[in-house]
């Protein structure tokens, strides 16, 4: 056997404590996967160790550390728990339970992404810059979850503000949004995000059910953004769409509530308000 064969490829295990700004080696495994259970059990432990009563910095789920995966190609990917939380003790709406982290650094990396992603797109009929239609999704996102015991605040907002970035990007750039989407935000986000996007190769109808599909297979702080972004699309429709495609357009609404059921109950009401609204336009 050669001594090329014998190498074992590394994936190592980094730190970052965002107070005193230094990283910290944590460990390496030999595949994605083994990198990933050891970045969550770190993760996992330094929550179980933080004091009672304290929710930490702008880190990581709302501790002062954040943990990212250094690839065998020197690529740095930020590593986040599928559900990121932290213990809140005293006051407030998570009184006695667990509630999201919201990292303002996050939002701005993210937004800034979709920005540059979006360039010089408009939101159909109001005309608006893109990034404003991203931005009210995300607004629907943080309302929604504020407190709330189940949700992943900081996925769920990146999520919104980026869940259009693979769609409607030009084809030949789709593959670097991607690369550069896990390099930036992480496999949860990337993850996400592809999920929150419809396959051009499908038929437009077909695409939604697969998209659906795939969702389902996602956290709930995934799911619960295409509830919003269908609530912030339920605007008066442009004026140049015809009776039948704003009738196609509130039943696919309908059909997005009733297959992301139990996600947010907060957004689900507030969708089902919007559709019921919206159907003055379909007569």
């Amino acid at each position: 056997m050669s001594e090329d064969s014998e190498m074992q490829v590394a994936w190592r295990v980094l730190g970052y404590d965002t107070f005193s700004g230094e990283s910290y080696d944590i460990g390496e495994g030999p595949s994605r996967d083994a990198a990933e259970a050891l970045a969550r059990a770190y993760l996992d432990r330094l929550e179980a160790e933080q004091p009672s009563g304290t929710s930490g910095g702008q880190g990581d789920g709302g501790l002062q550390d954040r943990v990212y995966i250094l690839t065998p190609d020197g690529q740095r990917e930020r590593y986040l728990r599928p559900v990121e939380v932290w213990r809140v003790q005293g006051n407030g709406p998570a009184r006695g339970g667990r509630r999201m982290g919201f990292d303002q650094e996050l939002f701005k990396r993210a937004l800034d992404f979709a920005a540059s992603v979006h360039g010089d797109q408009r939101v159909p009929g109001s005309g608006f810059p893109y990034v404003v239609h991203v931005t009210k999704v995300a607004m629907e996102v943080v309302a929604s979850t504020e407190g709330a015991p189940s949700a992943d605040r900081d996925l769920a907002v990146a999520c919104a503000l980026l869940h259009d970035t693979v769609e409607d990007c030009q084809p030949g750039v789709r593959a670097d949004v991607r690369r550069r989407l896990l390099v930036e935000f992480g496999r949860a986000v990337a993850d996400g995000v592809e999920a929150l996007s419809k396959d051009p190769r499908l038929p437009k109808a077909d695409a939604m059910v697969d998209s659906l599909r795939r969702l389902r297979a996602q956290p709930a702080a995934v799911r619960l953004v295409k509830l919003a972004d269908r609530i912030t699309n339920l605007e008066p429709p442009p004026a140049d769409w015809t009776a039948e495609k704003r009738r196609s357009y509130c039943n696919e609404a309908s059909l997005i509530l009733s297959e992301l059921a139990g996600c947010s109950p907060a957004l689900e009401e507030r969708l089902r308000r919007k559709i019921e609204a919206y159907a003055r336009y379909c007569l």
